[in-house]
Formats: C-alpha cells, structure tokens, sequence
C-alpha cells in the first residue's frame, strides 16, 4: 500500500487446529477451504466497515443493537449463505457430502449462486470464536498478543 500501511485481519489459528487436528484426510483439506473463507469474509467485512467509518474501534465499529442494524460479518454471510454454517458440524452431521463442498467452493469462485443442502441449517455457528476479534491496522509491525 502507498500510505505504509498493512491491512490485517487476524485468525485464530487455534480454532482451527483444535477442530481439525490437523488430520491427513484430503476430504478435510476442502472442508477447511471453505471454513477459513467463511471467517476471513467474516472479518474483512468488519475491516471494510471500519475503514468506511473511520472508526478502528477493536471490538465493533458499530453498536449494533444499538443502531437496529445487522452486524457485517454475519450479513455477509446470511447474503451468500443463508445463515452462518458451522461447516465441520454439518460435515459431521452428514449434512454436507464431499460432492457439497466442491459443488460450494466451485460457485464461490465462479461467482455462482451457492445451494446448500438443506440439513446444513441445523448446523449454524452460534458464536465467533474463530476470530480473535482485533481485526486492525498496523503500522508495518505484526501485532501479538
């Protein structure tokens, strides 16, 4: 970037690791595509928010209750999605088929409307865990916690 500045949205890598245990099973490989695209979109959704309000509040730019308005992230996903999946559970739930996940991950960069099975909806993501929440811009140093 030209100002000297890097945008950044941080994952919880935790997360991740802790719920796939990093297993050598190639079926997982495309499930976490899919999971790492949904947080990602999530919280550059925020990110985006917060540069357009110019408010790099670390928690929300937005009181969300408060303003009567939908939180961004969670939007983005109710736009592309219809809820927020959570994408493992309905895996393991047999709600998602291998053929599901390409089918999805092939719409999204195809730029295609998606189609979940139907069952995925009693799999959706109560909280946002992912994420570490500190979504922000640096100023050409990492940020550690």
């Amino acid at each position: 970037m030209t100002d000297g500045m890097h945008r950044v949205v941080y994952i919880n890598a935790a997360h991740f690791l802790a719920r796939y245990k990093i297993q050598h099973d190639n079926r997982l490989q495309s499930l976490l595509v899919l999971d790492l695209f949904s947080v990602i979109l999530h919280e550059f959704m925020h990110t985006m928010l917060r540069l357009i309000l110019n408010d790099m509040n670390i928690s929300t730019p937005v009181d969300f209750r408060e303003a009567g308005i939908s939180e961004s992230g969670t939007e983005i996903e109710y736009q592309l999605f219809g809820f927020c999946p959570d994408w493992l559970t309905c895996y393991e739930m047999k709600a998602l088929a291998d053929s599901d996940i390409n089918i999805i991950l092939t719409s999204l960069c195809d730029n295609q409307p998606i189609k979940l099975p139907i069952d995925c909806k009693n799999y959706a993501r109560r909280s946002t865990k992912m994420a570490l929440d500190i979504t922000s811009l640096t100023f050409n140093k990492p940020f550690e916690i």
